[in-house]
Order: structure tokens, then sequence, then C-alpha cells
């Protein structure tokens, strides 16, 4: 289980120590927006999202990309991650488990991640989808569903708790994280 969340640890991690700084020219466009259903509230998610695209040699994944947004003030977070392919064209993609272990799969998946008080919780999508409807070097934006599964050690991980996260998102390429992982992977 170690080994699927390390790369998307890793990249919430080095995302963490990036600067808040003023975005760069155009950034305040760039946005995730979702509302998140459990078995006991609604939240609504906003934050701002940005896409990242390249390879990791370091792990073996020849190719990523991702839509990361952290909401820092709540302590909540949502990824849309595509292991072992680079930027989709328009489309619609299937969002579930990927297995991140292996460099050669490929998939969409995603993750909404919260931090009450101090508990940690992550979902990972175990069925969905995502709707790309503009894609070019610049900018991504679409649509996504999915239904949440909590990533924990149990018996049955068909009982885990679920949340319904469903959204829209228009992203414009991050700063640091590329770079980062080039050079680790060198």
């Amino acid at each position: 289980m170690w080994r699927r969340t390390v790369p998307i640890m890793a990249m919430v991690w080095l995302l963490s120590g990036c600067s808040e700084a003023e975005p760069t020219s155009g950034q305040e466009e760039s946005w995730i927006r979702a509302t998140v259903k459990s078995m006991v509230s609604t939240l609504r998610y906003e934050a701002e999202g940005q896409f990242y695209r390249g390879r990791n040699d370091y792990s073996g994944v020849q190719e990523y990309f991702t839509v990361h947004s952290e909401d820092r003030a709540n302590r909540r977070g949502l990824v849309l991650y595509r292991h072992g392919a680079g930027m989709p064209p328009v489309g619609t993609y299937a969002l579930g488990p990927v297995n991140q272990a292996d460099p050669r799969s490929q998939g969409f998946t995603a993750w909404y991640s919260e931090a009450p008080g101090d508990a940690y919780r992550s979902y990972e999508a175990a069925a969905g989808k995502i709707e790309i409807t503009a894609s070019s070097p610049t900018e991504v934006s679409g649509r996504f569903r999915f239904t949440g599964r909590l990533r924990a050690a149990l018996p049955n991980a068909d009982a885990a708790p679920t949340v319904e996260v469903e959204g829209t998102f228009r992203a414009q390429p991050g700063r640091d994280l590329p770079v980062i992982l080039e050079l680790r992977g060198n």
C-alpha cells in the first residue's frame, strides 16, 4: 500500500513546501470547485488549482499529468492524477484506482483528503469519471465525479466509508513541481 501512496504523498509534500507568494499572472483564473458529500455532511470545496505534467525518472513513471489543489485554510486537498500518460486530450475518462507501483500502468484516479483536528483522512476514487472539455499547454478544464473510498488498512475495504465528490476545474500550469521531480530523478 505504501508504494502506491508514496508518489502522491511526495507530490503533496513538495507542493506544501512551495512559497505562498502572490499568484503569477493569470493564476487567479486557475481553480477547482467541488461538492463533497459524506453520510454526515455536505461541504463546498474551492481552491486554486494548477496542473503539472512531465516524467518522474525516480519512480520510473514515463509520463504523468495531475491537477492539484489545496485549501490550506480548511486543511483539505483535491488531486486528479493521470498515471503513465501525459496531458489528456479532450474526452471522457474513467476514474478509479491506479497501480502506481507499476510504472507501465495507465489510468486516471483522484484523491480527496481532509485533516480535521488531529485526524487525517484520504479518499481514493473507487469509481467515477472525468471529462476534459479543453486541453492546451496553457489551460486544462473539465468536470469530474467520483466515489472516494477511505484509504485505510481495513479487513474489508468494501465496507470503508465513502464520499461523493463532484466538481469542475480550470487549471493553468503550476510553477515548481516539474522542476523538482526532474532534478530529483537525475
